[in-house]
């Protein structure tokens, strides 16, 4: 599917509830009844409103339509065939199958039709964003994802809704509700694996967390977000990652000292490009991200115009996300932004400040003199166990590197205090 969009501004957005629409209900057909889309079909068999139009799921795309199910639809509304779910009488289609396949071909089928789709699938929109939204230009339709950043935080439709005017410099999140709710449990004293089971029985995390943990679920949502705030295409935009392991070890010696240990993410607009970011950071107690606790998620965006705005709220789970879509299915659909050319940089040249901890701080700061005579070694107190420094991110992960090839054990995050 290509990526290339022109610059013709969509047609057929719906029109917003009202009394156009009598009382007719929104006719919803639903591909994938898992913890989001089965979330989403009991919020409306409750009588759910969307804006003020009143809900019905008309047709569900599922794997198997003779499995039992928590949630009861009438005879006929479950299928199999793409066909018949493609075809049934539904004013929006709502994809919560997640992943890449058959999602991808579903949505585009969809919007070739001209139809209107709303997702939460944040892998798909990161690879396919752009293209999709070129297709719902180009057809008719359109295509909405507040789910797909943050579950029930509405950045999305904040940056969407135009930022061209206020000059955003910077965005930055705590953007997986799993990785916070594991981080959060292991600083309470638990144990990594316990909180991971907890998040999955919680229906936080996914049967196979990887994503969650190595980053690569936050850095699908920053793209988004970079999309949106900056008009790159979202698969353009190079993330770099580290997993969630020193944010690990560090989260019970964080809380000691009055800090959070956060995966953060983050893309920032500097003199020689955007550079985004995935990593352990500890941020201090009275830090805007330390609004996220447990699985929720909380996002600054910074501009030059209008200062710091902040966005927090539940992040993971199926009843957040749920409500994300309702959201989408209430409010009218706004034109996506046409990617441009952005400057991308290929490295990160700023000098950060770091916190790296290992078991003797004294010992710690010797080896770092010694491993990197040119990094500039933090005055923190001299009691404490973590020692800052001051470097770029390739020194510091080097430094990281070179201190473990001695057999010393550290962890290294970003330090926001």
């Amino acid at each position: 599917m290509s990526a290339t969009i022109g610059h013709e501004l969509a047609r057929g957005a719906p029109r917003p509830a009202g009394h156009s629409q009598g009382s007719r209900p929104l006719r919803i057909a639903l591909a994938g009844c898992g913890t989001v889309g089965a979330a989403l079909a009991a919020r409306v068999s409750a009588g759910v409103l969307a804006g003020e139009r009143r809900m019905e799921v008309v047709k569900v795309l599922v794997r198997e339509s003779t499995r039992a199910r928590a949630v009861s639809f009438r005879p006929g509304v479950l299928t199999d065939s793409l066909a018949a779910f493609l075809t049934a009488p539904a004013d929006v289609v709502v994809e919560a199958l997640g992943g890449i396949e058959p999602a991808r071909t579903l949505i585009a089928a969809a919007l070739v039709q001209g139809k209107r789709v709303v997702t939460a699938n944040k892998a798909l929109v990161a690879a396919e964003g752009a293209a999709l939204a070129q297709l719902a230009r180009r057809f008719g339709g359109t295509l909405d994802f507040e789910g797909a950043v943050g579950g029930g935080v509405p950045v999305v439709r904040v940056l969407r809704a135009g930022v061209a005017g206020i000059g955003v410099t910077e965005v930055r999140g705590v953007l997986n509700g799993t990785a916070n709710f594991v981080l959060d449990r292991v600083a309470a004293g638990g144990q990594s694996l316990d909180a991971i089971r907890e998040a999955q029985s919680l229906g936080f995390a996914e049967a196979d967390p990887a994503r969650d943990l190595d980053g690569r679920d936050a850095a699908d949502k920053l793209a988004i977000l970079a999309w949106l705030a900056f008009g790159v295409a979202p698969h353009m935009l190079p993330v770099s990652r580290r997993p969630l392991d020193d944010a690990l070890a560090l989260a019970v010696v964080a809380r000691g000292h009055a800090a959070h240990a956060v995966q953060l993410a983050e893309v920032v607009s500097t003199g020689y490009g955007l550079v985004a970011r995935v990593e352990p950071a500890l941020i201090g107690a009275g830090h805007d991200l330390a609004r996220a606790t447990a699985e929720c998620n909380a996002v600054t965006v910074q501009s030059a115009s209008a200062g710091t705005m902040l966005f927090a709220g539940r992040g993971a789970g199926g009843e957040p996300t749920a409500g994300a879509l309702i959201g989408d299915l209430g409010a009218t659909s706004t034109p996506l932004p046409s990617p441009r050319a952005v400057l991308v940089a290929s490295h990160d040249e700023r000098v950060l400040r770091w916190v790296l901890w290992g078991p003797s701080a004294v010992t710690l700061r010797g080896q770092i003199a010694r491993a990197t005579p040119d990094v500039e070694l933090m005055l923190d107190d001299a009691d404490s166990p973590l020692v800052g420094v001051s470097a770029t991110s390739a020194v510091a992960v080097e430094l990281r590197e070179a201190l473990r090839r001695t057999g010393v054990e550290v962890a290294l995050a970003r330090d926001l205090r």
